[in-house]
């Protein structure tokens, strides 16, 4: 197999002699340490010689560059962003002329832990990302991945309002990137933001939830919501963005061009503990909650976790290894340039 032993300290060690010959290969590994066993089970059997040729080896980076690339592109619990989400943004810049650019500034806004920027960053290394979110606490959980993926050299980080960030200069960026971002904020004038900083011709890559009624996190919001507070109006509908026509003409409304649309079910989930610390800090119920605060009730973000729990496990989305998971999250992924104009 392409990592042999029950620990991660033994995989690494037998990983070792081809990491010494293939340099490169160590970026495919840093990232998912943790997954090892997820690697053991996903890799093909590789036969080797007593004396493993150069040939032999390269072999094995090759399965191992496979299995870990089947991790990051069709699903795993550990993922922070559903993979069906990630690819496309991967593909997406791969159809992109910017694939054979030398360098690409990339600006993704409402980037919670990071993505699809680090992602990004991952699949091009001619690529420099700026992470942004209004939620320092999201932030901080990109800023943590950065580091723990090794992409402090061509990633940044940086608290930022997506309808306005004057510290962008115009025409500056070749892509912005937007997952499920937009609903939590102005969108038209985030949109009309997105324009002003994307060079002309630049590329806009977003995702947005479809209906309510075809998405889980919408069913969410409103009873946690109504479990705070029966008689206060719901927070900000998270997919009040899932008309596409209406949508498409926003784009064009903003000076976009050219946009297309990719309709697909997105079954989402979070690694234990970070669901709650998404809904409470980086999602419309934050200012529903900051709303409470004012108001003076008291102990608003002790409730909130607890309503939040009980939720979860009401409509079974807790998983018993105390990861989250929803299975109906239709999504729609747009695909626009910025105009000429």
């Amino acid at each position: 197999m392409v990592c042999a032993g029950d620990t991660a300290k033994t995989a690494t060690a037998t990983l070792s002699p081809f990491i010494a010959l293939h340099g490169s290969c160590y970026k495919y590994i840093r990232p998912y340490r943790a997954r090892l066993g997820s690697l053991r089970a996903r890799a093909p059997l590789i036969k080797m010689s007593a004396e493993p040729t150069k040939d032999e080896w390269s072999d094995r980076v090759k399965a191992l560059k496979t299995a870990v690339s089947n991790i990051v592109m069709d699903g795993d619990k550990d993922a922070v962003t559903h993979p069906r989400t990630l690819k496309r943004y991967v593909e997406a810049v791969r159809r992109s002329p910017l694939a054979n650019q030398a360098e690409f500034y990339v600006l993704d806004v409402a980037s919670a832990a990071g993505e699809p920027g680090l992602t990004i960053a991952h699949a091009f290394p001619q690529a420099r990302v700026s992470l942004t979110d209004y939620s320092p606490a999201m932030l901080a959980w990109g800023k943590e991945r950065t580091q723990e993926q090794g992409l402090t050299d061509r990633v940044t980080s940086a608290v930022a309002n997506a309808e306005h960030m004057p510290e962008i200069r115009d025409a500056s960026i070749d892509l912005v990137t937007c997952s499920y971002g937009l609903p939590f904020f102005d969108h038209v004038k985030g949109l009309r933001e997105f324009r002003r900083v994307l060079k002309p011709g630049g590329l806009l890559l977003a995702t947005n939830w479809a209906r309510a009624d075809e998405v889980d996190l919408g069913l969410i919001l409103k009873e946690v919501a109504h479990a705070l507070d029966p008689d206060a109006a719901p927070p900000l509908d998270a997919c009040r963005l899932g008309d596409i026509p209406s949508f498409k003409q926003c784009l064009t409304a903003a000076g976009f061009d050219h946009a297309e649309v990719d309709i697909f079910n997105n079954p989402n989930g979070f690694v234990p503990g970070k669901a709650a610390e998404f809904l409470l800090h980086s999602s419309p119920l934050v200012p529903f909650l900051q709303k409470l605060e004012s108001q003076g009730q008291e102990n608003v973000q002790g409730r909130a976790r607890t309503a939040v729990d009980e939720v979860l496990r009401k409509h079974q989305y807790l998983q018993p290894d105390g990861s989250v998971q929803f299975d109906r999250t239709i999504a729609h992924f747009y695909e626009a340039r910025a105009s000429h104009q």
